[in-house]
């Protein structure tokens, strides 16, 4: 029988929407759930082969970020887990020949960040913001972003949160009224 548990990574997703909600940034969540089941014998969730009918590379989720001047400014975030990170990290450099020669069984995993890479790389070139990361990682975006600050306290406690200008949020909801 098909389950649906929340991994890690999905349950960071859920504290990245509050987060960023919680400063006015609307959220869209593009990234779709691992299709799999429970396996009796092995006794574990088995993520199952196949697509999700989803662009590869694409970031987790769509943020439509208050601006300046009634305007909205479009960022995308891919989610990752301290571990899933941590994995990133130790395949982005490397290129396919060590891939294949050192660790062919990680070749999907290279595959799969190469593509993210790609995409963050479009995002930069079009003019959108990207992050990626967990929830460290969004409180530097949105310090970033003038959403957050350390300002009166000590960088080891979560950053103060500073909600956007409401007058984006309203010109939105005006455009959205029209439409």
């Amino acid at each position: 029988v098909p389950v649906s548990r929340p991994g890690p990574e999905e349950a960071i997703e859920i504290q990245l929407r509050r987060l960023f909600t919680a400063v006015g940034i609307d959220v869209q969540k593009v990234s779709q759930g691992v299709r799999g089941h429970f396996d009796q014998a092995a006794g574990k969730f088995v993520s199952d082969r196949g697509g999700t009918r989803q662009t590869r590379g694409q970031a987790d989720l769509e943020l439509w970020i208050p601006g300046r001047d009634s305007t909205l400014v479009i960022g995308k975030w891919e989610t990752k887990s301290p571990q899933g990170l941590k994995e990133f990290e130790a395949l982005r450099g490397r290129t396919l020949d060590e891939i294949r020669r050192n660790a062919p069984s990680r070749l999907e995993a290279w595959r799969h960040v190469q593509e993210q890479l790609l995409y963050a790389a479009r995002c930069r070139l079009a003019g959108v913001l990207y992050g990626r990361g967990g929830i460290a990682e969004a409180y530097a975006f949105l310090e970033t972003l003038g959403l957050a600050t350390y300002e009166g306290q000590e960088r080891r406690h979560p950053p103060r949160l500073v909600r956007a200008a409401g007058d984006a949020l309203q010109r939105l909801a005006e455009v959205a009224r029209r439409v």
